[in-house]
């Protein structure tokens, strides 16, 4: 009970004299500050886009596309598979498959293509998805929220919300397609995923007039229990009619966020830890200047009899409390400008999120910070001799 009464007692001597070192304080304060803000920013970007991705899709609806698609550089499977109509006849009669109503099978093939960048785009360039009359029954999140909706047979689009906001789109306006412009007719919400960042439009017409292809980029299949799943796949991928294979949407969403979010995650803790090493520097700096303002302090506390560890752990709570203020700010600042910020990566429009976890990263990420750069200094007080701190004093 004793250490710890000493821990305690230097602790808040310690953390009292703060106001006298009010400049070395607020360094570390900053420091920390800007080491955690740029973490949760740059991470922001990985959590929006898998946030996008889990709402994306179902693990009741099948996505299928061919065994030998490979995307390019920012893009999916989809806009590299070809389907043609003969096997889309055939997945037409594939078992395991839900049923509407009318008892026709849920199932309905779509084309994604890639627009080249054009004039009035902010950044990069956006995803046509050309959708069937089954599509939207499919996908209960999806919603007009502005406009209408385009007409089968005609040259019109709709534009996801995300896509609206980040490229300046608006219901009036036009885009410009390989045949000519085609009017924005509609905008729409679909859960916040990535589908709202994509144009969306009238299969066969975007095929034909658009894609310039006969084939379609993918099948969405809604399966009559998610547990059916494996069986389905096993009945695609051994029909000798096909060369398709088949994932969950949920999963291919996530799969294909997963392989972007990698890189940003990289690139978050590659700059967060190059900060880290200045703040770190900077702080056995700065600590070990708080250890000789705090010679007199530490030497009376010596001298009734406080062991060596009260006084270092003073030092290394000392470094942890300044450093989780200034994570606290740090990471305020950034929710405050980038929470909720739309952003375009990869043909993928999304919100970036900094959650509460990713919050609590940061904090810890300064935690360890300031235990590490408080080591050294925590040492050097807790092997301070009596006479030598009063000296100093």
């Amino acid at each position: 009970m004793k250490p710890l009464v000493e821990m305690l007692v230097a602790t808040r001597l310690s953390l009292m004299t703060l106001p006298q070192r009010m400049g070395s304080s607020l360094v570390i304060v900053v420091c920390m500050a800007c080491v955690v803000g740029v973490l949760v920013s740059l991470l922001s970007v990985t959590v929006g886009l898998l946030q996008a991705s889990e709402v994306a899709g179902s693990p009741s609806r099948a996505i299928v596309f061919s065994k030998d698609a490979y995307p390019g550089p920012g893009g999916r499977p989809e806009e590299a598979s070809h389907i043609s109509r003969e096997a889309l006849a055939v997945l037409e009669g594939a078992p395991y498959m839900a049923r509407f109503a009318d008892g026709k099978p849920v199932i309905e093939a779509e084309v994604l293509g890639i627009l080249p960048p054009v004039e009035g785009f902010a950044s990069g360039s956006l995803f046509i998805r050309g959708l069937g009359r089954n599509s939207l029954a499919m996908r209960p999140e999806f919603r007009i929220t502005e406009g209408r909706l385009f007409r089968p047979g005609m040259h019109e689009v709709i534009v996801g919300r995300g896509a609206a906001k980040v490229f300046g789109l608006e219901v009036g306006d036009t885009i410009i397609m390989p045949d000519g412009e085609w009017p924005i007719v509609g905008s729409f919400s679909a859960g916040g995923s990535i589908m709202e960042a994509e144009l969306v439009g009238d299969a066969p017409t975007v095929m034909s007039a658009v894609m310039r292809t006969t084939n379609f980029s993918s099948v969405l299949i809604g399966l009559d229990s998610p547990d059916s799943f494996d069986a389905f796949k096993s009945w695609l991928t051994s029909n000798p009619a096909l060369s398709l294979t088949a994932e969950r949407q949920s999963d291919y969403y996530r799969r294909v966020a997963r392989r972007y979010s990698s890189f940003f995650t990289s690139v978050a803790y590659l700059v967060g830890m190059i900060m880290a090493l200045g703040a770190l520097f900077g702080s056995v700096k700065i600590l070990h200047g708080s250890v000789d303002s705090r010679a007199r302090e530490i030497a009376a506390l010596r001298a009734i009899g406080y062991g060596g560890v009260a006084v270092a752990v003073s030092v290394i709570l000392e470094a942890v409390a300044l450093s989780v203020i200034g994570a606290l700010i740090g990471a305020g600042i950034a929710r405050v400008l980038f929470d909720g910020r739309w952003q375009a990566i990869f043909n993928a429009v999304f919100t970036l999120s900094i959650s509460p976890q990713l919050v609590a990263l940061g904090v810890a990420w300064a935690m360890l910070i300031a235990a590490l750069g408080g080591l050294a200094p925590a040492i050097r007080s807790a092997r301070l001799p009596v006479a030598e701190a009063l000296r100093r004093s």
